[in-house]
């Protein structure tokens, strides 16, 4: 099998468990199991996919079906202009906290000395 149909196979099972994104989950999964970046995956698809990586591959796809987080099963999230590790016991950062931290710095931009408090935020 090559990776291409690996990630169609993929990205099909995602579809019928109602996940919203199944092409780029699909994607990124195949891009943690062969330690690539996603667009090396788009690019080299019709490279073979040896039965180990493809076991491999099914098996987080079987994760993401039953909804587990993407950031939790490639172990990484982008926030702002920085990638972070993420397993089981973090919080991923959501986007709607960049949308906050991009208001508090146009709000606080010209000022020099600030107290902020966070609270109920986890």
């Amino acid at each position: 099998m090559n990776i291409n149909s690996a990630i169609d196979e993929g990205s099909l099972i995602l579809k019928k468990n109602l996940i919203s994104t199944p092409q780029l989950d699909s994607e990124l999964l195949m891009a943690k199991v062969t330690k690539r970046d996603r667009k090396d995956v788009i690019l080299f698809q019709n490279e073979k996919l040896n039965t180990q990586l493809y076991e491999k591959f099914r098996h987080l796809i079987y994760q993401r079906s039953r909804n587990k987080p993407i950031a939790y099963l490639v172990g990484k999230k982008d926030f702002w202009k920085y990638q972070f590790k993420i397993s089981e016991g973090v919080l991923i950062p959501r986007p709607d906290t960049e949308i906050i931290v991009d208001q508090v710095l146009k709000i606080t931009k010209h000022k020099s000395y600030l107290k902020i408090l966070d609270i109920g935020l986890g």
